[in-house]
Parts: C-alpha cells; sequence; structure tokens
C-alpha cells in the first residue's frame, strides 16, 4: 500500500520472490483501489486517514477515510459511509517476538494496563524492500500524532527494526463492552490470574498464524511455533493507547500484530543473501486477504473478495482467522 511514481510493489523486492503469497496470483499496483494504497504525501496522507479518539475508552481508532474510491467495496456488508479499519500488511524477519497469551504480564493487578505482546520485524540487509514500510509506519505515526494535537509519543522503535506492539488486556466497561470474550483457556491459566480478573480486564482478542505451502494453501499454526529469523507477513492494525497522566494526556500509536502468515522458516532463511542493490522507488503493499481456519486447519486466501471456505470474506487488508479460537474486539 505504499505508493511511488515506479508503481513497485515493495513485497516483489525481496529476492526470489518470497514476499509474494502465492494465493494473490497477479495482483498489482494495476488493479488496487486507492484504499489500498497509502499516499506517500504528508498532504495525501491527510486526506486518506482520520482519526476518531474514544477517550471513554483509553484509545483512538484511526479509519481510511470514507471518501476514499475502495472502501466500500472492502468494507463489505456496510454502507459506503461506515468507517474502514486501517490494518496493513508488514513483511520482514522476525527480530525478536512476544506472542504469548499473557505477552509480558507478570500476573499483578498493577501491571496489568501496561502488558504488551510485541513482535520486531527487520530488513535482514534488503532495504530497496523494507525501508518503504518503514517509511510508512513512521509517517501513519506521525500524522496520527499531529491530528490528536501531540509531537510526542511513547514505545518508537529503533531505526531499521518495525516493532509491532499490541496491549494484552481490554478495561471492561460494563453496559458498554462487558459481552466482549474472555479468550484465554482455562488450560492456559492454571493460577486463575486471569480469571479472577475478568470481571475489570480481560483478553479478548488473539494474534492468529498460519503458514504457506508450496502449493500456496496456508495451514493454521500456533503463533508460539513462529521463531526468529523467520520471514513473514503480518497483518498489522493502527490503533492509539490513550494515557492520563498530571501533565495531561499522552499517547502511543500501536502497530497491533492481528495474523502471522510465515512464508519461509529461519531454517531456510539467509539473511545474508536478502538484499536487492539498486536504486528504486518502492510501493508497499498491504494486500486484502483473510485467512480461514476449517476443519482441516487450513486457510485460504484469494483476490477475489471472498476466500476459499464456506462463508468467509475478505474485510480491507485485515487477515483473520476464522475456525481458530474465540475472536472479539477491543
Amino acid at each position: 500500500m505504499w505508493l511511488a511514481n515506479t508503481m513497485t510493489l515493495a513485497r516483489d523486492l525481496w529476492p526470489k520472490s518470497i514476499g509474494r503469497l502465492i494465493q494473490e496470483g497477479q495482483t498489482s499496483i494495476d488493479n488496487l483501489p486507492s484504499a489500498r494504497k497509502i499516499p506517500t504525501t504528508p498532504e495525501a496522507l491527510a486526506e486518506w486517514l482520520c482519526v476518531e479518539p474514544m477517550p471513554s475508552q483509553g484509545q483512538a481508532a484511526v479509519y481510511i477515510r470514507s471518501d476514499v474510491p475502495g472502501v466500500a467495496q472492502l468494507n463489505e456488508g456496510s454502507t459506503h459511509d461506515d468507517p474502514l479499519e486501517l490494518v496493513i500488511r508488514l513483511q520482514g524477519v522476525i527480530a525478536d517476538m512476544n506472542l504469548n497469551v499473557g505477552g509480558d504480564w507478570d500476573g499483578s493487578v498493577d501491571n496489568v494496563m501496561r502488558a504488551k505482546q510485541h513482535l520486531s520485524l527487520i530488513g535482514g540487509g534488503c532495504k530497496a524492500a523494507f525501508e518503504p514500510q518503514e517509511s510508512a509506519v513512521n509517517a501513519i505515526r506521525e500524522l496520527v500524532l499531529v491530528m490528536l494535537g501531540k509531537s510526542e509519543e511513547l514505545g518508537r522503535g529503533r531505526p531499521g527494526t518495525i516493532t509491532l506492539r499490541r496491549r494484552v488486556f481490554t478495561k471492561i466497561r460494563h453496559g458498554v463492552n462487558d459481552d466482549l470474550p474472555n479468550v484465554v483457556r482455562a488450560s492456559e491459566d492454571p493460577k486463575k490470574r486471569f480469571h479472577d480478573i475478568r470481571h475489570s480486564w480481560r483478553v479478548t482478542e488473539r494474534v492468529t498464524a498460519g503458514v504457506q505451502q508450496a502449493d500456496g494453501q496456508i495451514n493454521v499454526i500456533p503463533p508460539l511455533t513462529l521463531r526468529r529469523g523467520d520471514f513473514v507477513d503480518v497483518s498489522v492494525r493502527v490503533n492509539v493507547a490513550m494515557m492520563r497522566t498530571a501533565q495531561g494526556p499522552r499517547y502511543e500509536v500501536l502497530f497491533e500484530p492481528l495474523t502471522v502468515v510465515k512464508l519461509l522458516a529461519a531454517s531456510a532463511v539467509m539473511v545474508s543473501t536478502i538484499s536487492v542493490i539498486g536504486n528504486v522507488e518502492e510501493l508497499m503493499y498491504c494486500g486484502a486477504a483473510r485467512i480461514s481456519g476449517n476443519k482441516e486447519r487450513t486457510i485460504a486466501v484469494n483476490r477475489s473478495g471472498t476466500s476459499g471456505g464456506e462463508g468467509e470474506e475478505i474485510h480491507g487488508d485485515r487477515v483473520q482467522i476464522n475456525g481458530w479460537g474465540p475472536g472479539g474486539g477491543r
């Protein structure tokens, strides 16, 4: 989704086409609507996305503007005026991660609000494919903060690294969101720490994962089987955490991993060979895809707007898994 003059997709600049999801076929810049192409200038980007503060929920949501061509088609089942969450796709080599269901939570009530999961990506030497993605993330972060009237934020990552973070827990407000599910299984909570705080805080979403097979089929895998060095395609939601302090509200722009698809295992990745020489302007692409976990525990992705499973759909650039544990939203 990152547009440049050469009309090149960053995913196509990885060597040996390792950045392509086989089931996406011949997807190109020519058949992507504007809603799936992130503008390269600050002026155009400001006309492309919008931010909706939700202080009662301690967050702000980031949407693609409803007047951007292609939003109605991507926001299937709704009207043209309904907001479409900004969900992008990023690719890279896993440098570090904590995708445990509780993330870095230490089990104490005092640290529930700060608990996070994270996934860090690096380019492995392939600047041509990775740097436009890093530029896109930084541009979105900067604009979101400007729209909120702020110029600083918490948790910015190191140069050359894209760090994805998501809050582990959702604050439960009775009469507002107390119907959200608790996705932690009893077998994952032997000391009932998650269970004991469920009326105030819940884990309402899980990171889902898959691995691409040689025939293009994507099989569902537990996220904890991912390893450092794996080359992955990550579906990422842009969100903002709002925190009250004595000095006023503080904001953290979160790029939240939703689904991770392993395209190449660490054992097969030779990081020293992931490099592309040349002076090329790139396009960062976040293709629409939906992952479906059916009874055979497989994932299907295609370009037409529906996946291979019965009743499964594509919604914008979100990659999701159905039938793999309970879902839910923050």
